[in-house]
């Protein structure tokens, strides 16, 4: 799932009724999500594990944020106004909502550490900022 980071929280957009999770979240909002980079370079496999408490937004306003900084960070080679609007247009339907998750505990995994070879230079941009603020 393509996700951003706000506030310190991950924010996802997902589908309201025809995803099983979003009707499992309204009943038990425990989430966990895991960003990976899929490198295949040993000192370059990262992992960050999220678990948190998942929040779920419908208001119009705060999806078309979330979606916007979709766009910008996933389809960033769109760089028309009308290829740009007609990729908001397929991500911001009416079926959707947002997830956002309010991290509870952080964990992060680093092969290259655990066989010394860590490069401490790949990372994972906007995602370094979420762990340094949760892991101090």
């Amino acid at each position: 799932m393509f996700y951003v980071i706000k506030n310190d929280h991950i924010m996802m957009s997902s589908i309201k009724k025809f995803r099983h999770k979003v009707h499992h979240l309204t009943e038990n909002p425990k989430m966990t999500v895991c960003i990976h980079n899929d490198g295949t370079n040993v000192r370059h496999q990262k992992a960050i594990l999220i678990m948190g408490q998942a929040k779920i937004h419908d208001d119009d306003a705060m999806m078309r944020e979330i979606h916007w900084i979709i766009i910008d960070k996933y389809f960033f080679e769109l760089t028309t106004e009308e290829e740009r609007a007609a990729a908001f247009e397929a991500v911001h339907t009416p079926l959707r909502c947002i997830l956002e998750v309010v991290p509870e505990k952080i964990m992060t995994w680093d092969l290259g550490k655990m066989l010394e070879a860590h490069d401490p230079g790949v990372w994972f941009g906007e995602s370094q900022k979420l762990v340094s603020a949760h892991m101090k």
